[in-house]
């Protein structure tokens, strides 16, 4: 083979996407070596010598054709002008192109009036941008880092809860940030009982319905509201990066009964959704402005636990960012079907299985056997949930993705050497992939979120290379062979 590298190396080259990967991040506590830059400006900037004037300094990484940059500044600006007595923030911009003249440009129409300028010359990309841009570097004022945050922030209140923290009186000693401070979500102590809020937004009460309200400090609940005039139960994690609100309600179901509600969800289409779990299953989810609808869902005889979550991610929010729900009920018989036969329609489709299908007529699926005839187990040597070996002599890898229940599309990646696809590249059809430069193709379906590699495929172009991949497995195993499985 072209080379040798462990299968654990081939799945990581795969999914490396950023590119800083390669750059050394500084660990939290190490002083911050002093730097001087030249701002657009003119104005030099020492960190040494701010740190005479200001309590902290916030050391923002970024570039002009980064959207999450762009996304959080407003963000930034707005902390940036309740603190400046006491804080400094600097923007240097890590993209060599970004000359003087462009990063004025985009300052002024941005409304940018903290420091601006460029890395280059500087080197702090180099120190701490490890997995991508923005990059947040907070420097106390005994010239520590005390944080190294990459993503983009969704709100202001990170940034000021840090400067509180940074420039209170009690702030006598370094302490490492572990992120950037999130809100606490609030207590549903004092809501109105289960049961009377369930009578409240049902036509009805139905001993057989139960509502709980969640809350710890990582999940926020659903606490009472209004929307449109009508009494509901809102999600309350609004514009709270990675965060998930969540209700939890209890059916005791008949056969044939049916859990409904009604809900409004308006958030950022195809990122933050409003997703239902039946008896800890995925069923559905929501995204994007929906309106009022109604959803009725089948429930199987006896108890049931449904979890109704408002997952927002760490990226940028959308209309009200929330979801209100109303009109809980229980309902049974011919009314619980039709109810179910009217949801909304699947916008997606779903498979029973997750994985791969390939076009070409030349694909024939072989596996790898241990000596005694078992088949040998790559999932667990992998750590993926199915892998997949096939011989394809051709050049061009045609196949179309599938994916059952257990993750959602919008939720997905699929890549290959040949290329990357989302979820709504995989609904166009067949897809096309290739080896590149290296010996085989291996495509892989992931999970955003979790990193799980739920389906992976290796394309092999003929049997040498096939047997050449045994050779890889022989550090695990001895004795490990291919065959063809319609054989």
């Amino acid at each position: 083979m072209k080379k040798s590298m462990s299968l654990f190396a081939a799945l990581l080259i795969l999914f490396s996407v950023s590119a800083f990967a390669e750059a050394a991040e500084m660990p939290a506590y190490q002083p911050v070596p002093d730097f001087t830059v030249t701002l657009i400006s003119g104005e030099t900037f020492t960190l040494s010598e701010v740190l005479t004037r200001k309590k902290a300094v916030l050391i923002n990484l970024w570039a002009t054709w980064c959207g999450p940059c762009e996304r959080e500044f407003p963000y930034l600006q707005e902390a940036y002008e309740a603190y400046r007595d006491s804080v400094e923030v600097i923007a240097l911009s890590v993209e060599r192109g970004d000359s003087t003249e462009i990063l004025t440009a985009y300052a002024q129409s941005h409304g940018l009036t903290f420091p601006v300028g460029s890395d280059t010359g500087v080197g702090l990309a180099d120190r701490f941008v490890s997995r991508g841009i923005p990059t947040s570097v907070l420097v106390d004022r005994f010239g520590n880092t005390v944080l190294v945050e990459v993503g983009a922030q969704t709100s202001s209140y990170g940034f000021m809860a840090a400067f509180e923290q940074l420039t209170g009186d009690d702030y006598t000693e370094s302490r490492v940030f572990s992120g950037f401070p999130r809100p606490v979500p609030p207590d549903p102590a004092g809501q109105e009982t289960p049961a009377a809020l369930a009578a409240g937004l049902a036509e009805a009460e139905s001993p057989d319905l139960r509502i709980t309200f969640v809350q710890d400090e990582n999940t926020w609940p659903f606490l009472a509201s209004e929307e449109d005039g009508k009494p509901c139960i809102a999600s309350t994690n609004a514009n709270v990066d990675n965060s998930s609100a969540e209700l939890l309600v209890s059916a005791f179901a008949a056969e044939g009964d049916a859990f409904s509600f009604r809900a409004k969800v308006s958030s950022e289409e195809g990122y933050d959704r409003f997703r239902i779990f039946l008896n800890g299953g995925y069923v559905r989810s929501f995204s994007g402005e929906s309106g009022w609808f109604s959803f009725a869902l089948m429930l199987p005889e006896g108890e049931n636990e449904i979890r109704l979550v408002y997952r927002k991610d760490m990226m940028e929010a959308a209309g009200a960012d929330r979801v209100c729900l109303a009109d809980f009920a229980l309902l049974h018989g011919e009314e619980a079907a039709a109810a179910a036969a009217a949801n909304p329609a699947e916008f997606y489709p779903y498979a029973e299985k997750t994985g791969f299908e390939f076009a070409n007529d030349s694909v024939r699926e072989i596996a790898f056997f241990t000596p005694d005839g078992e088949l040998f187990d790559m999932n667990s040597l992998l750590g993926t949930a199915d892998t997949r070996f096939y011989i394809i002599p051709d050049e061009d890898i045609r196949f179309t993705a599938t994916l059952s229940r257990v993750m959602e599309w919008d939720d997905m990646t699929l890549v290959s050497n040949g290329g990357t696809w989302n979820a709504s590249d995989i609904l166009e059809g067949e897809l096309h992939s290739g080896r590149g430069d290296e010996d085989y193709d291996t495509l892989a379906i992931l999970d955003n979120y979790q990193q799980i590699v739920y389906a992976a495929a290796f394309v092999f172009p003929d049997e040498e290379t096939a047997s050449s991949f045994e050779a890889m497995l022989a550090q695990e195993a001895d004795g490990v062979r291919f065959r063809y499985l319609d054989e």
